[in-house]
């Protein structure tokens, strides 16, 4: 658990970090984009949430409901994570029991993204090849299941993780502005459950997908080759929002931000108040998530046609009535 300091108080009065939150042009710019694209996140992750419930007249698949359940957590984080990362900037170091918490969320809600990422390429293999009926699955009931048991797994793991004793994530450090090398004693905690959960999210994908890939290319007159392409482009019509291209896209991020981790992680404390070291520090807490999500949401609007006239008539319509009152 975080180590309470005798002379702690509602926010800290020294800061190690000082060099990485000194005001400088860069420091501001970074902190505007955040106050832009936090509201952006929210009102593209909602607009999809939306849709998927009252914008269409199909049936509700499992697949669009667990990608809803996504944007949902894009709009947990965004409020959870990035909006204390961005009051770090602003208020200065923060209290140890809220960066302890926080870190519990974050890495909670990162589980949980690769729990639901997981769960969408099993489900979309599922649908192609094991289901003879998709018509007849119970969505909602398997969409409230994988849903409780995603957030029992990974905030339970998260949990034990931050609660065990040992050095925090250095993330933990700069939000209380404290000196990492004085928990050196401390032995140095290994997240073990978040790189299972990434490493069975890279592997599920690429077994799956090359298995989609081959199987679409090697079939010609075969006799359930046509159940095949229909399922398969129901999958991946411009209706909707999930494709292979948006969870490759969304991997490869989370792949950038581990590399963007890990070389903070193997710098030493203090050299991150050094140039160009704080940059690295601004796109990770200010950058990284909401460029994401915002490029992640843009991409699901490119592939649906039809989402894109709904939510631009819907939008018009508020407009509309916003000018007659």
């Amino acid at each position: 658990m975080c180590h309470a300091n005798q002379n702690s108080t509602l926010i800290s009065t020294s800061d190690f970090f000082d060099g990485v939150f000194e005001k400088r042009l860069s420091k501001t710019f970074f902190e505007l984009f955040a106050f832009i694209a936090i509201p952006t996140v929210v009102a593209l992750s909602y607009s999809i949430i939306w849709y998927e419930r009252y914008g269409q007249d199909a049936k509700r698949t499992i697949v669009n409901k667990i990608f809803s359940s996504l944007c949902w957590t894009s709009i947990e984080f965004t409020l959870l994570v990035c909006i204390p990362d961005l009051s770090r900037y602003l208020l200065g170091p923060l209290p140890e029991f809220l960066c302890w918490f926080h870190l519990i969320i974050k890495n909670g809600l990162f589980a949980k993204i690769l729990l639901l990422q997981t769960g969408l390429i099993i489900l979309r293999y599922a649908c192609i090849f094991w289901l003879r009926n998709p018509a007849a699955f119970n969505d909602d009931f398997w969409s409230r299941f994988i849903n409780i048991w995603v957030l029992k797994i990974s905030y339970s793991s998260q949990f034990v993780f931050v609660y065990l004793p040992g050095q925090h994530p250095m993330s933990y450090y700069i939000c209380v502005g404290e000196n990492p090398k004085a928990d050196l004693k401390q032995p140095l905690k290994f997240n073990i459950s978040f790189y299972i959960l990434l490493i069975i999210c890279i592997v599920t994908h690429i077994l799956m997908s090359l298995r989609i890939f081959i199987y679409k290319h090697q079939i010609k007159n075969k006799i359930d080759s046509q159940i095949f392409l229909q399922k398969y482009a129901s999958l991946n019509n411009s209706q909707s929002f999930f494709g292979s291209s948006t969870i490759t896209f969304s991997l490869v991020a989370l792949a950038a931000f581990g590399i963007l981790f890990s070389k903070i992680v193997h710098l030493d404390p203090q050299e991150l108040n050094d140039f160009p070291n704080y940059l690295f520090v601004y796109w990770m807490h200010l950058v990284n998530a909401p460029l994401t999500c915002i490029l992640l949401l843009l991409l699901c609007y490119a592939r649906n046609e039809f989402m894109r006239k709904t939510m631009i008539r819907e939008l018009k319509d508020f407009l509309r009535i916003q000018n007659v009152y």
